[in-house]
């Protein structure tokens, strides 16, 4: 009776639980609903949305569901997304409606990224709130300002550095150009270019924490919520965060100590220091929406740039038109910023860039702060407004041969993309890259004057090539459809040539370098002598001269500066940690990386090997040692002893290795996302190792709960045997355990050797 009854109950429930999911399933699909691709109830479409490449099968389900309308409806673990692909729509939703669906979605794996709570760090992530209304004011003002003013010759000087970067080590060309971007903005922001490698390493740990691709705590936030001791996104976070934020306030207050000298010549922290008036609450805030401003202005940069060298690689015939506008616009000198409205091929060529490959493919996401009706349908607050930059940007209607580089699209009368006059026509400004309404990139501006700087300093010092192969002759190929999966996306490493286009081009790169070195450093000599400070000699100044001209180690003690080159000249040294962008060991150091995971959970694996071979070679034959027969007067008494000895003995097994199992599961899982994430060249290698070694433990879990644990109850009753188990069993008991721990056997020396294979092979 009692057993019918546990059958009707597991009955009634899966009953249940199937008319449940049944109904959620219609009311999610109803015929009524926004089109959109098939939802699941509680994980929507998660199954099936691939953690890189996301934006293609955004693209893959606007071809399908759009139709006419130009969006679609998408929900990601409840969370419902309104996948936007066409510009009207755009339009309508996020510039026209932009008072209620300017906000930002919270990104799961930062710590209050959209300020709600008031961490004041983030404005591009802010919500639609004070923090963001006075952080974008004062972006907006010192971005305008600097433009205004050319950046105050600071791009000219960094393009001719990266110039002769180029023609003395042509192979760290990605490490260069990060780099160069990376120093205009710690010029701008801070008046030190020192600080760039550092400051570039902070960007990409930002970004890739904030991205889709990132922390797997993004995609499925409910790990996020785990409590912080077992949590290693988490744990993970508070460091990367917290060092980020403290070198921010390092920044500023150099600066306050410099200005109290009277050594900080003028940049955006001064700036700041400086006013007044200002709505910003204080030195935390300030730091915060500067560090922000100096990162946002690398990983913006750096995509287009790196786009833009394989374009040129790919179509020479560009390349050429290029160059031969410049050369006759500049007569034969590096071109500057006036030279702008005389460049229009130069400009069609960045456009194009970035219209073919676009830096932001899927587009940020907009949160509606109200319910609304739109074409009829109903739009719930909270759902996130997606436009979808990709599928924009491939327009056959707007772009003609969407998927071909084509920059005469921007440049000749009949293309619809075609604008006069060719002064202003073709500029980047206002493409949809950039994002729409209130939520507009604030750096258009400095992303078109540094791309034109930087890539016309290309074109007038060099021919860009493939690199040849040293051993059969060919070209090594530059693909461009690789590319990391992140928010903002460049393309994975590659190799090129940079020729100078003659020796006499070459010479003057490097001269003008040479020149403009020199005349950053007498710049810096003669600011310092003008407040009557020697321009080189430490020991003339005072106490809090020397101070100031340290800087904060981060323990808080102040580090002695180092005299560099002449008598005459100093250089701060920066007492960041040390750093290589190259390797980005730093940035790994502040996460639990994937390699780690993989060793051990490898390491557990074999922990449960030498548990179930102890268990089945030792622990249980010995507990079967002159094991009485059931005819003899001491069976009674054995059984009763093995039915109170069995439950420390499945002790460890129940209370420690089964979790251990149950870990290698997700960690195996884990690894297998991250191999995935990396692409088959990564350091993991092929993902699918890692799923079967996570199988594996899955299959162990299972067959202890299904198979052994059935077994384990048995000889635990054998202490009160009763109506539960019959004493003439114990030992045949015992045998069928031994049995069935050879699965316990086998699967984790599967699981730990196959990716302890794999991920040796990968290295």
């Amino acid at each position: 009776m009692q057993s019918f009854t546990l059958v009707l109950f597991g009955v009634l429930v899966v009953g249940v639980a199937v008319i449940h999911f049944i109904k959620a399933y219609q009311e999610l699909n109803k015929p009524d609903k926004i089109p959109g691709p098939t939802l699941l109830p509680y994980i929507g479409r998660v199954h099936d949305l691939p953690i890189t490449f996301m934006w293609l099968k955004f693209k893959e389900w606007a071809d399908r569901y759009s139709g006419t309308n130009g969006f679609y409806l998408t929900d990601m673990l409840g969370t419902k997304f309104l996948i936007v692909t066409d510009e009207k729509v755009a339009e309508e939703l996020l510039v026209k409606r932009a008072k209620y669906n300017s906000d930002r979605p919270m990104v799961r794996s930062l710590f209050d990224s959209k300020s709600t709570y008031g961490s004041m760090e983030y404005l591009p992530l802010m919500g639609k709130n004070q923090y963001w209304a006075r952080q974008r004011r004062l972006t907006h003002a010192y971005l305008t300002g600097a433009s205004n003013a050319q950046y105050y010759g600071v791009m000219y000087h960094e393009a001719k550095r990266w110039l002769a970067r180029l023609i003395e080590k042509p192979d760290d060309f990605a490490f260069s150009l990060e780099d160069m971007a990376s120093k205009i903005m710690c010029q701008l922001t801070w008046d030190d270019p020192s600080l760039s490698e550092y400051c570039t390493v902070s960007a990409w740990g930002l970004l890739t924490q904030m991205s889709p691709a990132g922390p797997i705590t993004n995609v499925l936030t409910p790990l996020w919520h785990l409590p912080f001791a077992i949590n290693p996104w988490k744990i993970a976070e508070r460091k990367r965060h917290d060092e980020q934020q403290a070198w921010w306030m390092e920044r500023l207050l150099t600066v306050q100590r410099k200005m109290k000298s009277g050594q900080q010549r003028p940049c955006f922290t001064r700036q700041f220091l400086e006013e007044k008036k200002t709505s910003i609450s204080g030195d935390y805030e300030a730091s915060c929406v500067l560090g922000m401003l100096a990162l946002v202005g690398i990983f913006t940069i750096a995509g287009p740039l790196s786009y833009w060298l394989v374009s040129m690689v790919h179509h020479p015939e560009w390349q050429v038109k290029v160059q031969k506008e410049i050369d006759e616009v500049c007569k034969g000198r590096l071109p500057t910023l006036d030279d702008t409205p005389r460049l229009p091929t130069l400009r069609a060529c960045i456009k194009e860039t970035m219209r073919w490959r676009p830096n932001v493919p899927t587009g940020v996401a907009h949160e509606m702060e109200e319910d609304d009706v739109y074409r009829g349908y109903v739009l719930a607050k909270g759902t996130r407004i997606l436009p979808l930059d990709w599928a924009f940007l491939r327009n056959p209607v707007k772009y003609p041969e969407p998927e071909s580089f084509r920059p005469e699209r921007w440049l000749e009368p009949g293309w619809p993309t075609y604008k006069e006059p060719l002064s202003v026509h073709p500029t980047i400004k206002g493409m949809t890259s950039f994002g729409w309404g209130q939520r507009q990139c604030l750096g258009q501006s400095l992303t078109q004057d540094e791309l034109i700087v930087a890539c016309g300093a290309l074109s007038w010092c060099f021919n860009l090539k493939p690199k040849k192969d040293p051993v059969t002759g060919c070209d090594l190929p530059v693909p461009v459809d690789r590319s990391n999966s992140l928010l903002i996306i460049k393309p994975d490493p590659f190799q090129m040539v940079f020729e100078p286009r003659s020796q006499a081009r070459k010479e003057e790169a490097l001269k003008l370098w040479a020149e403009s070195e020199s005349n950053d450093s007498y710049e810096r000599r003669e600011f310092l002598r003008s407040r009557n400070l020697p321009g080189g000699n430490v020991g003339e100044l005072s106490a809090g001269q020397k101070l100031a001209m340290t800087e904060v180690g981060n323990v808080g003690e102040p580090r002695p500066m180092r005299r560099l080159g002449t008598a005459n000249e100093i250089e701060v040294v920066l007492t960041t940690p040390s750093t290589s962008l190259r390797s980005l060991d730093y940035y790994l150091s502040m996460a639990i990386s994937p390699e780690a995971v993989v060793g051990t959970t490898v390491a557990l694996s074999f922990v449960l090997l030498g548990n179930a071979i102890t268990q089945s070679f030792m622990g249980v034959p010995a507990l079967l040692v002159d094991f009485p027969p059931p005819t003899s007067p001491d069976h009674g008494p054995r059984t009763l002893l093995l039915g109170r000895q069995w439950p420390v003995f499945w002790k460890v097994g129940n209370v420690f290795f089964r979790p251990i199992s149950t870990i290698g599961i997700f960690g195996y899982a884990y690894s297998s996302w991250a191999a995935a994430t990396q692409g088959p060249n990564g350091s993991l290698g092929d993902w699918r190792i890692y799923a079967v070694s996570s199988l594996c433990h899955l299959i162990t879990v299972v067959h202890s709960a299904i198979n052994m644990q059935p077994i384990n109850e048995k000889i635990d009753a054998l202490r009160q045997p009763k109506d539960h188990v019959d004493p003439a069993e114990a030992e045949n008991l015992l045998r069928k355990w031994i049995k069935g721990n050879t699965v316990r056997l086998i699967t984790p020396v599967v699981a730990g050797s196959l990716a302890l294979w794999q991920a040796l092979k990968a290295r």
